[in-house]
């Protein structure tokens, strides 16, 4: 293209004409680079969390790496709710096979899978009042595959 003028009329506003110079010029942009983006990290699981007292606080959306050191090793995290909620859990890079409950405030099972075979898991419930709520992580079965986790937690939905 060569230098020159370019018109523009803008339509229903009367006796108004806009002129301006044009000056063409090459621009290079660069590839876009397509990266595989991963959630934020929090700190790793904090050691021991075998009990509700000690369990690993956990951020919602942050991705948390947990490992667990033998076949009887249990990790807890725990997280607040200010309002009845539907959270979903997800699960990277799982022991072939493992057990996951959900305890309500007063160590009540609101929920547990119990899975063989998944390498990526996610699960689902609902969280029916506000409160502290914790996740039960541990390895089932009679072989220890040690291999280290992610879990993170997400809130889908505020009910109330």
């Amino acid at each position: 293209m060569s230098v020159g003028i370019i018109t523009l009329i803008i339509g229903g506003i009367a006796g108004y004409l806009l002129t301006f110079q044009y000056f063409p010029r090459i621009v290079s942009f660069p590839e876009p680079t397509i990266t595989n983006q991963k959630l934020p990290k929090q700190p790793q699981e904090q050691e021991p969390n075998d009990t509700f007292a000690t369990a690993t606080p956990i951020q919602f959306g942050f991705e948390t790496d947990g490992s667990l050191a033998s076949l009887n090793d249990i990790d807890n995290f725990k997280f607040r709710i200010n309002d009845a909620s539907r959270i979903r859990i997800e699960l990277n890079n799982v022991p072939h096979e493992y057990e996951m409950k959900v305890f309500d405030s007063n160590y009540n099972v609101i929920a547990s899978t119990y899975r063989i075979g998944f390498d990526e898991s996610s699960a689902v419930f609902t969280a029916p009042v506000a409160g502290t709520y914790y996740i039960q992580f541990k390895q089932a079965g009679k072989t220890f595959f040690q291999s280290p986790y992610s879990i993170t937690v997400t809130v889908l939905e505020i009910l109330n």
